[in-house]
């Protein structure tokens, strides 16, 4: 490390020096020098007293004023294999701050060829401290800048002198304060001293306490517990950050890659389409699609929805049968459309496609059946005026002719070809009970209830093909309800509603068309969206773990960038 001390420099010793032992002049005690030569003072263990050991006279430069009970938990002599080297405890100081509610200790250590170092403590935080010759350079707002690294202001205040045992290479006594400036890049930590009008600059880097404990054969119960973020101390998120952002970049490239692969080999061929039209009035809206057949073993497949809607919504029940077992898989799809315009001009929403992915469907015959619902399904009614009936169908009423039999309860009219035309119940001179009406082919045209001279009921209108033409229904011989026409495919035309004789509304119907395509070998997109989240949540844990410990960290400091614990 820069400024550390070795053989043959100015001030460092030319060999192995042999301790020198001498009485303390204030009580008599045994004080031994480890570092003969570069000690400057020495305190005695005994009395406290801090002795000039630069003197030949051994001055005594101050005295304790109480006997304190302080004892090193590593004890003076000790000496411990650390950082590669051998090093032995010579002198052991305890200091706090300007408002004493922060001490640490302060352990002295030699080695013969490497010259001193600190090892200091404070709430069970350990560093390992060399003084150095090289000064930083101030190179931005409270910072500095020190052997190619920043190291950012964390404390600023002062360091007095509590107690002091041992041997030191400059003169120290209890009370002595010095100005004082901490600057971190974890896990180093540069502090600068300045007593009277000398300047130093020491150099720390964090060393974890099981390492101390071992080096010096600290008995572990004793050792104090670590409280509250080191200002040094690295944090074990900082120090994973970078080879868990290069495994995440690597694995990202390898799920972006695979996903290319797929999506160059994947041709999404088209293997089944089919339109569908639906008649806003059938009430039967089930649809059963031609079969199709999967010759692959697995199949990726994707549904392709669209719908004619407009202002409308349009979903659809889906099940993929397997016509050999009748297996089904079943899922929903649904598309909605919406457009208009208003002070910002036109506007629009929805779409009228919706894509649904299956896969791993296994080879085998399949038909879809769909069971479509939606607004678009409804029909166009409007209120119209009131009407009379409408008039009765000449066939209904069959004028009677002279061929007719007419007995005391019963009409019986014939066509010119011999076919019955009619036969209407008599009761009083009036029709009641049903009535039969037929065609010249003699196909039923309808079965007409009457009472008393009056239609009454519902009843069904044919034509001579057998298709229905017409639903109606009367009461006591006015229209009342719904009249239903059917076109000549069946498929239902109009509808009207009356309330006794009297047109209240008619609906006409919409045709809904839609469609729907099965494709093959389509690219599924679920797979990577949902690794790729999962693969960037564990470097946003590691990078939200450490914004933590720095967050705490900076809590102590009056320096913290954090906004929020200003004015705290």
């Amino acid at each position: 490390m820069a400024g550390e001390l070795k053989v043959g420099s100015p001030g460092a010793p030319s060999a192995t020096p042999q301790p020198k032992v001498f009485a303390c002049p204030s009580c008599g005690a045994n004080i031994t020098i480890r570092a003969v030569g570069l000690t400057i003072s020495a305190a005695c263990g005994s009395c406290g007293s801090v002795i000039d050991v630069a003197d030949e006279n051994h001055k005594i430069l101050s005295k304790a004023a109480k006997n304190l009970n302080i004892e090193p938990l590593i004890p003076l002599g000790t000496k411990g294999k650390f950082k590669g080297n051998v090093w032995q405890v010579i002198g052991f100081m305890r200091r706090s701050d300007d408002t004493g509610s922060f001490v640490w200790e302060e352990y002295f250590l030699f080695n013969p060829l490497k010259g001193f170092r600190w090892l200091t403590q404070g709430e069970g935080h350990w560093n390992f401290v060399l003084r150095t010759t090289n000064k930083p350079s101030n190179n931005f707002h409270r910072g500095v800048h020190y052997l190619d690294k920043d190291y950012r202001l964390f404390h600023s205040g002062s360091a007095k002198v509590l107690f002091v045992v041992g041997e030191f290479s400059w003169r120290v006594k209890v009370g002595d304060q010095a100005v004082v400036k901490d600057f971190i890049n974890p896990p180093e930590i540069l502090s600068m001293e300045k007593l009277k009008d000398e300047v130093s600059w020491s150099i720390g880097e964090y060393v974890e306490p099981e390492d101390v404990q071992a080096a010096f054969s600290i008995d572990q119960t004793k050792m104090p517990a670590r409280w509250r973020t080191a200002p040094n101390q690295p944090s074990a998120a900082s120090q994973l950050a970078p080879t868990l952002w290069k495994y995440a970049v690597c694995f990202i490239g390898l799920l972006f890659f695979i996903q290319l692969l797929t999506m160059i080999f994947s041709r999404g061929e088209q293997i089944f389409a089919q339109k569908f039209t639906l008649n806003s009035m059938d009430k039967d809206v089930v649809q059963v699609s031609q079969p199709f057949d999967l010759k692959k073993a697995r199949n990726t497949l994707a549904f392709q929805l669209w719908a004619d809607v407009n202002n409308a919504w349009l979903a659809t029940e889906v099940d993929l049968v397997n016509e050999s077992n009748g297996e089904t898989v079943s899922f929903e799809q649904g598309v909605e459309y919406y457009s208009g315009s208003d002070y910002d001009g036109h506007w629009s929403e929805g779409t009228r496609t919706h894509e649904a992915v299956l896969s791993d469907i296994p080879a085998g015959r399949y038909h879809l059946v769909l069971r479509p619902q939606g607004s678009m399904l409804e029909s166009n009614s409007s209120v119209v005026p009131a009407t009379a009936p409408p008039p009765e169908p000449a066939s209904v009423l069959p004028e009677q002719n002279p061929g007719a039999t007419v007995q005391p309860d019963l009409i019986k009219q014939s066509w010119p070809n011999g076919q019955v035309k009619s036969l209407e119940p008599l009761k009083d001179g009036k029709f009641d009970g049903i009535a039969h009406y037929y065609h010249d082919n003699g196909k039923m045209y309808a079965s007409i209830p009457w009472v008393q001279g009056r239609k009454h009921g519902h009843f069904t209108l044919f034509r001579s093909d057998g298709s229905r033409e017409q639903e109606l229904s009367y009461k006591h011989g006015l229209p009342h309800g719904q009249i239903i026409f059917f076109d000549n495919n069946g498929t239902v035309s109009a509808i009207q509603n009356y309330e006794n004789g009297v047109l209240v509304d008619r609906a006409q119907p919409t045709a809904a068309n839609f469609s729907i395509s099965v494709i093959r070998g389509v690219v599924i997109w679920q797979n990577f969206l949902i690794a790729l989240p999962l693969l960037a949540l564990i470097p946003l844990f590691i990078a939200w773990r450490r914004h933590s410990v720095e967050y705490e960290r900076w809590s102590q400091s009056d320096y913290s960038p954090y906004p929020s614990h200003h004015g705290e």
